[in-house]
């Protein structure tokens, strides 16, 4: 086994470890604040998979300043409705790839084979999202029909659209009816629909 290759496996392994517990020092911090500012604040809970209803840019977008190139994992992230942030999921996906890149240098296989293996160990949790967002789509558009069933019966029987909407987010299940409570809060505050 080359001394140098074990070497720099090492290395990489300690730049992931530092920059793991980086980000989730800061990740808990954050945390930390919303819950001391909520009690003062309220917050909007409901996540849209059309959109991020957060605009602000995590620490770990402002340290590295890809904001603009990472808006489409983020918008990504949102539509597949896990709850991670950005900076979390890149964090995953380098370690993932570090400990794939550690494990297959220590069989002894070709380097490059094994910064491959690596990259397509990488490419895992990004498939897995973009899986879960088009799951949730396809599950939105499944039920929309019935939402809109629901809301012509609210709106026949007298009542207004804010109410038909509450209606739908309240009867209709997930991501259907968080989509629809989304709206309805944003109606509610009177911001932008778009």
């Amino acid at each position: 086994m080359n001394p140098d290759f074990l070497l720099i496996a090492a290395i990489v392994l300690m730049l992931s470890s530092i920059l793991a517990t980086r980000f989730f020092v800061a990740k808990r911090n954050k945390k930390l604040l919303a819950e001391r500012i909520e009690s003062y604040v309220p917050v909007l809970t409901a996540h849209s998979f059309l959109k991020p209803s957060d605009a602000r840019a995590s620490s770990f977008e402002e340290t590295v300043g890809f904001g603009t190139l990472l808006q489409p994992l983020k918008s990504l992230l949102f539509a597949s409705g896990m709850k991670i942030t950005t900076s979390t999921f890149l964090l995953l996906t380098a370690v993932l790839a570090a400990v794939v890149f550690t494990f297959t240098s220590l069989t002894n296989l070709h380097p490059g084979a094994c910064i491959c293996l690596s990259i397509i160990s990488a490419s895992f949790p990004t498939c897995f999202v973009m899986y879960k967002a088009h799951q949730r789509r396809r599950q939105f558009i499944e039920q929309l029909p019935s939402a809109i069933d629901l809301m012509i019966s609210v709106l026949k029987s007298g009542h207004s659209i804010p109410q038909s909407i509450k209606a739908v987010s309240l009867e209709v299940p997930a991501p259907c009816g968080t989509e629809f409570a989304e709206i309805l809060q944003r109606m509610n505050l009177g911001q932008s629909l778009h």
